[in-house]
């Protein structure tokens, strides 16, 4: 969970003065246009009230508003603001200012829902707006003179750190099964804990997962990743009540590796990609029939589903007891990939997953160590632990190289391997009448290890 302001906090009813957010001349611009005709017409509403409230930065400022979509885009464009109709149908525009772009809803009532879609009426009153909202504190709105407008006790369970549903939980999910992972990743950003009828009504309905588009799925599990440890927090709640795999059918996955994601999660200074994290906890021991399904269900894009599968091959390199099979990789994928890769190699060799064995990178880092024992360090007369750049005077010359060590050694190989061309290609080949083709390939790549074996690396 982000630093947040220490609880209890102040929870006013007025703020005065506004803070600088509220003044922005974009914001201000469109709340002038809107209000011409009523003062309380529009007010801010959800995650800009709440973010504010608890202290953090507030980024994207939603408002909400009695004035229908017609309506809104009429008075936008009088006052010579742009606008697009991005969910006209349901009551949104947004309003284009500069690089500046608000969303504004009209205030709206459920007339009937699926689980999915909800055929909604446009209204005029802000109690039944609140009402249809998923969460209590995303059910707070502030008027353009300060007024906080609270209708479901959402301040608080702002102070006490708690994600509660509006309403009974069961029937807040059946009418749109996603507010079941939004629960989750809600939780995790501002919850001390998980509200008790939050968590029952989630297992109780988590069958019904399936029935989301696999766009919805992957949007909100990619956001919950992007939380890092808190993220984790959630997929191990949902692990352990099966809840994780209703996501992915008719995909059918093994036990999540959420040991190695832990691990991946612990290693890396940045909180790595969500696709990434994805991978490292499906396992890379997956199918290739089993990613397809996957994909298709989570609707990857094309670029996705190749940058997966690149990671899985690199991650395949790294486990090679053969050590030309990974500098090949690397030789043709370059750092980045090679990165990402060793760094779920890392994780899953952290915890074992892959084996005790070791790979030939592993043997290669503590060959290095050995011979610099025999022979008293390597040339220059430094120590041979120096091999490993991020290392020097940090180890002992009596310990042999740790993981960390073999991360360090590789990183550099791949820094220097990047500079290296080989100069031999398909097209030379071809004019020395190799057949275009399999044969063509392998013999290239045949060609190219053997260069890579010469390069001193």
């Amino acid at each position: 969970m982000p630093p947040l302001m220490p609880p209890p906090f102040p929870t006013p009813t007025v703020l005065h003065p506004l803070p600088d957010w509220m003044l922005a001349a974009p914001l201000q611009r469109v709340i002038a246009a809107l209000t011409q005709q009523d003062a309380d017409a529009v007010r801010v509403v959800g995650g800009a009230v709440r973010d504010h409230l608890l202290g953090l930065a507030v980024r994207d400022v939603d408002l909400a508003t009695t004035l229908t979509p017609l309506q809104a885009v009429a008075a936008l464009n009088q006052a010579g603001i742009k606008t697009l109709p991005t969910g006209i149908d349901h009551g949104t525009i947004t309003a284009l200012l500069d690089d500046t772009a608000i969303e504004i809803t009209t205030l709206r009532q459920d007339v009937a829902t699926d689980g999915r879609h909800a055929i909604v009426c446009f209204g005029t009153d802000w109690r039944a707006d609140a009402a249809r909202r998923d969460f209590t504190i995303n059910a707070l709105y502030l008027s353009p003179t300060g007024q906080l407008f609270d209708y479901h006790q959402g301040l608080a369970d702002l102070a006490a750190r708690r994600v509660c549903f509006i309403g009974n939980p069961h029937q807040r999910i059946q009418e749109d099964v996603l507010r079941l992972l939004r629960f989750f990743r809600f939780s995790a950003s501002y919850a001390a804990e998980l509200d008790a009828d939050g968590l029952t009504a989630a297992i109780t309905l988590s069958p019904q997962l399936p029935q989301l588009s696999g766009e919805r799925v992957w949007a909100e599990l990619s956001r919950l990743l992007t939380l890092g440890q808190d993220g984790l927090a959630m997929l191990r709640v949902m692990a352990t009540h099966a809840i994780l795999p209703q996501l992915w059918l008719p995909a059918v996955i093994a036990a999540p590796d959420l040991a190695s994601l832990q691990a991946l999660l612990r290693a890396e200074p940045q909180v790595p990609p969500a696709l990434l994290q994805l991978a490292v906890l499906i396992g890379g021991g997956v199918t290739p029939a089993t990613l397809k399904s996957l994909a298709g269900r989570l609707r990857l894009s094309n670029q996705q589903r190749r940058q997966w599968q690149l990671w899985q091959a690199g991650w395949r390199c790294w486990h090679s007891q053969d050590r030309l099979d990974w500098l090949d990789w690397i030789y043709l994928h370059g750092l980045p990939a090679g990165q990402e890769s060793l760094a779920w190699w890392e994780a899953t060799r952290a915890t074992g997953v892959a084996g005790a064995t070791g790979s030939a990178w592993e043997a290669t880092g503590a060959a290095t160590w050995a011979a610099g024992q025999r022979e008293g360090g390597n040339q220059g007369g430094q120590d041979a632990t120096n091999n490993f750049p991020e290392n020097q005077g940090g180890q002992d010359a009596d310990t042999p190289p740790s993981l960390a060590d073999a991360r360090h050694q590789a990183l550099d190989v791949m820094r220097r391997l990047g500079d290296a061309r080989f100069a031999t290609n398909g097209d030379d080949l071809l004019a020395a009448g190799y057949p275009p083709g399999a044969a063509l390939a392998n013999q290239l790549r045949t060609l190219r290890r053997a260069w890579l074996a010469t390069l001193p690396l």
